[in-house]
């Protein structure tokens, strides 16, 4: 199949609420990141390195638990949108119902596990006794928050299903704001890890009652009773879920093993030097994990309706468009990312981090960015079963690699390991299998993504290196933020010709006063 752009006659009225969507789930993610930005370093100072390793090394292998989901909240978003589309509301209520319950049940686990691995948790990371007291209270408050979250999962899942992503995200962005402004409060006076953690379990819940709104106003047939419970239900989200449980846990495995597996072989130093870059992409590119969401739901009504055609455009056009939005940013930390950390939190660190940042950067850019939407619609089309596996064999891959590297090089030999593997897995075998399943060429779908993003950076990258070694070499944050817009500006006037489609210009314009005649001369 060969790639074609979506035509400016298309439907504007689907790819409205797309670009909707995905303008909120940015809104949502440019907020995490402004606050992350603001709070990272504050918490760091205030808690101190090694109390702040043990909230990142804790809340990381805590976060185990949520394989307890084994697959069931993305089988509900699949599940939602295709009774949607055909207007099944009852079996809405059926998917819903019964994966409430199923939630509700396996949250025990989280308690009784949380619970008697508490004291042995301590001694296997290394944790000083000074600190034991407040880790082992902060394993069942995190146990506590992960088993509320999971109940309440399907609830976000439907409204996903129904494309209403911007009242998921006005809810997002209301817990963060609140969340940042409780955590400052606290740590100013005096507060430390189990203050936050509890902050953290109150804006959450507040988070989810917002989302039970929404999702009645939404959807007023909306009905949680046990009378709604189906066995086939459970049945069809299991068969669904099979696959994307393995996914799941092995994603949640990639995210959080390089923490876990520095806490245990290096200690919670280690851990907060990895954490900081690592954390900082994580940020960056939750933007791409939000447009997935919207693909996959997205790509469901498409592959019931045996639409192949917008199959493809759906794959090409978010992944050149996310990768084209990450690309100035690489180019960024690629040559600031050392003054950047030691400007931001403190020289120590920008030492100790500074170089893992271009290293992590490239599969970010290449992976993660450029192809984490061809994995969304794999999901949407329900034949994710390839790629479900390829991860679980990256994740088993590079665990046994960190045992070899980590224990020599601590946290730079975790980022090699780590971007090696996303490479691997996440960007050539994942291109590979979606072409495959799909019957599209490897060489055009490849360069339908990768060629212009790349080709409209090569001027971008030549003014950040003169940049960086003549007048701006960032010694403050006058120098980065100018480096940063004077890179961003370069790349983006190139590509907004070059990368954007016809439609997606004219949509932009259409916002913009006094565009009429630019309008006119790119139709």
């Amino acid at each position: 199949m060969n790639p074609v752009d979506p035509p400016v006659s298309e439907s504007l009225s689907q790819k409205r609420r797309f670009l909707v969507n995905v303008v909120w789930s940015w809104i949502g993610v440019a907020v995490n990141l402004v606050l992350g930005i603001v709070l990272s370093p504050i918490i760091v100072r205030r808690l101190g390195v090694e109390r702040y390793g043990v909230w990142v090394l804790l809340f990381s292998t805590m976060d185990y638990l949520r394989l307890l989901d084994f697959g069931f909240r993305s089988a509900v978003i699949n599940r939602c949108a295709r009774h949607k589309a055909r207007r099944e509301w009852p079996a809405i209520n059926e998917t819903l119902a019964t994966a409430v319950l199923y939630f509700l049940l396996m949250s025990t686990p989280c308690f009784v596990i949380a619970f008697l691995s508490r004291y042995a948790a301590m001694g296997f990371f290394k944790i000083q006794p000074a600190l034991q007291p407040d880790g082992r209270l902060l394993i069942v408050i995190i146990a506590f928050s992960i088993s509320e979250r999971l109940t309440v999962s399907p609830i976000t899942g439907a409204l996903e299903a129904f494309q209403r992503f911007d009242l998921i995200n006005r809810a997002y962005i209301a817990a963060l704001t609140t969340r940042a402004i409780g955590s400052i409060a606290l740590l100013m006076s005096g507060y430390g890890l189990i203050g936050l953690a509890v902050l953290t379990v109150c804006v959450q819940i507040g988070e989810d009652l917002w989302n039970i709104i929404n999702l009645k106003r939404v959807f007023p047939q909306l009905r949680l009773s046990p009378q709604m419970v189906r066995v086939e239900a459970l049945k069809g989200m299991f068969h669904y879920g099979k696959h994307s449980s393995v996914m799941a846990a092995a994603n949640l495995v990639s995210i959080q093993s390089p923490s876990t597996m520095l806490g245990y072989l290096r200690g919670p130093s280690d851990v907060a030097f990895f954490a900081l870059p690592w954390r900082l992409l994580m940020y960056t590119t939750e933007a791409f994990a939000k447009v997935g969401y919207i693909t996959a739901s997205v790509t469901a009504e498409f592959d019931e309706k045996r639409d192949s055609r917008n199959v493809w455009n759906m794959a090409v056009v978010t992944n050149r468009h996310c990768l084209a939005l990450f690309m100035p940013l690489a180019v960024f930390l690629a040559f600031y990312g050392t003054p950047l950390l030691t400007v931001w939190v403190s020289p120590v660190l920008g030492r100790a981090s500074g170089p893992l940042l271009p290293i992590l950067a490239i599969p970010f850019l290449f992976a993660i960015a450029g192809q984490f939407n061809s994995g969304a619609v794999l999901m949407g089309q329900g034949r994710h079963a390839l790629y479900a596996y390829g991860i679980l064999v990256e994740v088993i891959g590079s665990i046994a690699a960190m045992f070899v590297v980590v224990p020599r090089y601590g946290a730079f030999g975790a980022a090699c390991v780590v971007a090696a593997s996303l490479m691997l897995s996440r960007c050539v075998y994942l291109a590979a299998i979606m072409c495959r399943i799909n019957r599209f060429s490897v060489y055009e779908y490849i360069d339908a993504i990768y060629s212009r993003p790349l080709l409209c950076a090569v001027p971008a990258a030549a003014v950040a290196a003169m940049l960086r070694f003549t007048i701006l070499p960032g010694r403050n944050w006058f120098d980065l933020i100018v480096a940063g817009a004077i890179i961003s500006g370069v790349y983006f006037s190139v590509a907004f010709f070059a990368v954007l489609d016809p439609a997606s210009r004219k949509l932009i314009l259409m916002r913009v006063p006094g565009s009429e005649r630019l309008r006119g001369e790119l139709a």
